[in-house]
C-alpha cells in the first residue's frame, strides 16, 4: 500500500467541473484538476497555467491502470490529484517538450507515480498518469526538485 506523507502544495488541485459526460455535439468535457503555480513556473522558465484532463484521458487512465488505482483506493481523478499534491520532481522530456510531475514517496522509491502534461493553447492538460519505472524517469531532463 502507498504510504502517503503531506508535503506541501506546490501546485493547487481543485477540480471546477465534477462531471465527464459527454456534452450533446459529442465533444469531450474537460476537468480543470490544478494550477502551475507563478513560483515553479518561473524557476522552470514555463508560464503558469490551469491545468486541465479530459475525458478521454480519464477513461484512459481508468483502463489501463484499474487494478492498480483499485489497490490503493482512489479512481483516476484521485490518482492525478495526488501527483500534483505532492510532487517532488519536474522533468522535461526533451522530443516532444512535455512536462513530467515526479511523485516519489520517498527518496529512490521502487515505484514512483509520473504525470505528463502538454500545453495546448492557453493550457496545461494531462496526457497520461501511470506509474513509472526509474528507466523511464532517467530517461527525462530533471527541471526542478522541491527542495
Amino acid at each position: 500500500m502507498l504510504s502517503l506523507g503531506i508535503v506541501g502544495f506546490a501546485i493547487y488541485a481543485h477540480t471546477t467541473k465534477t462531471s465527464n459526460a459527454r456534452l450533446a455535439d459529442g465533444k469531450s468535457t474537460r476537468t480543470r484538476v490544478g494550477t502551475l503555480s507563478k513560483k515553479i513556473a518561473e524557476a522552470i522558465n514555463k508560464p503558469a497555467r490551469a491545468i486541465y484532463v479530459n475525458d478521454e484521458t480519464l477513461d484512459k487512465i481508468t483502463t489501463r491502470h484499474l487494478p492498480k488505482l483499485d489497490i490503493i483506493g482512489i479512481d483516476a481523478i484521485g490518482f492525478i490529484k495526488l501527483i500534483l499534491q505532492n510532487f517532488t520532481q519536474i522533468l522535461e522530456d526533451k522530443s516532444n517538450g512535455s512536462l513530467v510531475l515526479v511523485y516519489e514517496p520517498y527518496e529512490n522509491a521502487p515505484k514512483v507515480a509520473a504525470l505528463q502534461i502538454e500545453t495546448k493553447g492557453k493550457y496545461y492538460y494531462i496526457a497520461s498518469a501511470f506509474p513509472a519505472t526509474q528507466s523511464y524517469i532517467g530517461s527525462k531532463e530533471l527541471i526542478w526538485v522541491k527542495k
